[in-house]
């Protein structure tokens, strides 16, 4: 590895690190409050009644690790694999498709710029489409479980949208430290909101019991009565026939108990 590849990937990571850091803990909390949200509120439960400031990041902490995990190896990768003559190209690729003024062939300069991206594209629509027809009830968790593909090369057309309205606007282009720092922050809400569909799926199957005394009442969750979760001062179980939220305040709970199973 040349001296000047090293120097030129550490500039465009300490670019990156330096403009995300401020936004870094915004985005997080406002990503943890979005995980809870979706998936206290699939079970018709107001998260936000229940739970402290505090606890948004301690909850949404096994997240943070993994988009840091994502985050930083996605720069270790880059710093491996780009060289200052793909840099260069690639930057010159940007610029023909913004300068170009017919969508569709700025589309199709995508299509080619992108075109790992465009293959799973087309390859998830001639799935999805095959599941229509074989499994319609398993539709959407598949797209759902395949959202992240699509969403990006659907970004990666809007971003180059954006770029080229802002050149024509203002006769310069948007320094590129913005358009990666937009292009992490909806990664990381992506990863969110798949995450948390994730989380309701495993907590439909009951990868979790829950057994506890509550004001010398034993309860127990099973397959009526699922466990969903727990905060600092509460735990949450939903009985699936009356589509109604129990919630126990921990102070009135004992012996509690809490089973990972396989």
């Amino acid at each position: 590895m040349t001296l000047k590849k090293t120097k030129c990937i550490m500039h465009i990571e300490s670019k990156i690190l330096k403009l995300l850091i401020p936004y870094l803990g915004t985005t997080l909390i406002v990503c943890g409050y979005i995980k809870l949200s979706l998936v206290y509120n699939h079970f018709n439960i107001e998260i936000y009644n229940y739970l402290e400031f505090s606890e948004i990041i301690t909850l949404f902490m096994p997240d943070i690790v993994r988009n840091s995990i994502i985050l930083f190896g996605s720069l270790f990768i880059a710093y491996l694999v780009i060289t200052s003559g793909r840099m260069e190209k690639n930057a010159e690729m940007n610029m023909k498709i913004i300068d170009e003024k017919r969508f569709f062939k700025r589309l199709k300069l995508i299509i080619k710029h992108h075109n790992f991206l465009a293959y799973w594209v087309y390859t998830i629509i001639v799935f999805s489409i095959v599941e229509a027809f074989r499994n319609p009830d398993n539709l959407l968790p598949y797209i759902l479980n395949n959202l992240i593909i699509p969403s990006l090369f659907l970004f990666n057309i809007l971003e180059f949208e954006f770029r080229r309205k802002y050149k024509l606007i203002n006769g310069n282009n948007i320094s590129s430290s913005y358009t990666n720092l937009s292009y992490v922050i909806f990664l990381f809400f992506l990863y969110t909101v798949q995450s948390s569909f994730t989380e309701i799926k495993e907590i439909n199957k009951e990868k979790k019991m829950v057994e506890f005394i509550y004001n010398k009442e034993s309860i127990k969750s099973d397959s009526q009565n699922k466990y969903i979760g727990q905060t600092r001062n509460y735990i949450f179980l939903v009985d699936e026939c009356l589509e109604k939220a129990h919630v126990y305040d921990k102070k009135m709970v004992s012996n509690l108990i809490i089973t990972q199973m396989k």
